[in-house]
């Protein structure tokens, strides 16, 4: 997707899917942020906090979209006092050609000094020792010079963002000014570093139709003359000029609500709907529901958008029927990895519930 094509997308999407797009087309802060979560993205990283207060920041090679040879720095941190951050280091070409178990471990340089071979991690991965990420960790604040090197390559690695996104960590997680906290270290014990948050519980509500259908020839002439004026000049505004030609579906919730949607645009290979629901007689608008998202199912509404042609990176968000409205059920966004797209660590989540 060009540039130009993300950026006009972006009006039409929720503030997470642009501003999780927006990072693959900026070197600038971006930020999305709420009590409850958070997206920020600087330079060559990008953090992701969720609604438990958990938080995954990812530094990159310089460039790493358009770069075959890619690593990619993954810490994870849980909320809560004594919370130990957790590493995942991935090379994008760590010698495919040998199983896991006989690969030889990459090392990590600083300033042109080995500090020796990285330990095995999960799956994919490797992780530093203590002392090692202690080093990658100053080098960072001090703009110190980080490559890893396997049999395969070297690998350059950017520290161009971390300070900002590592002390909104700090920051989102409440440890700054304690002796905790990853960048803004102070004197303060952790004591009163806030702990990490339930997970909400969600029901989903049995629904009418698992599938939306086309509207009948009678539902669509009442819905062009009663509802069709005002999505046009509502929320339909955000989508391309062909929505008042677009087909109609609809597909019934219960006795007094049903989700009626559309297309409202289309980029080179990602795609949104626009989803309303209204009342059965095509009369009353009840909930704007969302532009960007673009399949239902049984009561469900979600949507990936991917960052190129090649999956690199990619949002995913749900929407769950409750029974009265739609609410969001999950939002998450998985940046470069290396190529390593099904390592789950990978994946930032945003927005958690359990169903």
């Amino acid at each position: 997707m060009k540039q130009e094509e993300i950026l006009k997308s972006m009006k039409r999407l929720p503030v997470f899917l642009a501003l999780a797009l927006s990072a693959l087309v900026s070197t600038q802060s971006i930020a999305k942020s709420s009590q409850e979560n958070v997206f920020f993205y600087h330079g060559d990283w990008e953090l992701g906090c969720d609604n438990t207060l958990s938080c995954r920041a990812a530094g990159y090679t310089e460039n790493a979209m358009n770069s075959e040879n890619v690593a990619v720095v993954i810490l994870r941190r849980q909320a809560g006092p004594g919370a130990k951050v957790e590493n995942w280091v991935l090379l994008t070409n760590n010698d495919s050609s040998m199983d896991s178990e006989r690969k030889p471990a990459p090392e990590i340089i600083i300033n042109k000094t080995s500090l020796g071979p990285l330990e095995k991690g999960d799956d994919v991965s490797w992780k530093m020792n203590e002392s090692q990420y202690s080093a990658f960790m100053a080098a960072l604040s001090n703009k110190g010079k980080i490559t890893f090197r396997d049999s395969v390559d070297t690998y350059t690695f950017s520290s161009a963002g971390s300070n900002a996104v590592l002390l909104k960590m700090d920051e989102f997680q409440g440890r700054i000014g304690t002796q905790g906290a990853i960048l803004s270290k102070g004197d303060r014990d952790e004591s009163k570093v806030p702990l990490p948050k339930a997970v909400p519980v969600l029901k989903k509500m049995p629904v009418l139709d698992t599938e939306g259908h086309k509207l009948s020839p009678d539902q669509l002439n009442t819905f062009k003359k009663q509802l069709l004026p005002s999505i046009l000049k509502g929320k339909g505004s955000d989508c391309s000029e062909d929505l008042e030609q677009e087909a109609w579906f609809a597909a019934r919730l219960d006795a007094d609500h049903t989700l009626i949607y559309a297309s409202c645009w289309k980029g080179a290979y990602n795609a949104g709907n626009l989803w309303y629901t209204v009342s059965p007689d095509m009369k009353k608008i009840i909930q704007w529901v969302d532009n960007s998202n673009d399949t239902y199912r049984d009561g469900m509404i979600e949507g990936f958008f991917l960052g190129n042609s090649a999956g690199v990176s990619e949002t995913k968000s749900q929407f769950l029927w409750n029974g009265s409205q739609f609410v969001d059920a999950y939002e998450d966004y998985r940046g470069h990895c290396a190529g390593y797209t099904n390592f789950s660590p990978c994946r930032m989540p945003l927005l958690l519930t359990k169903q």
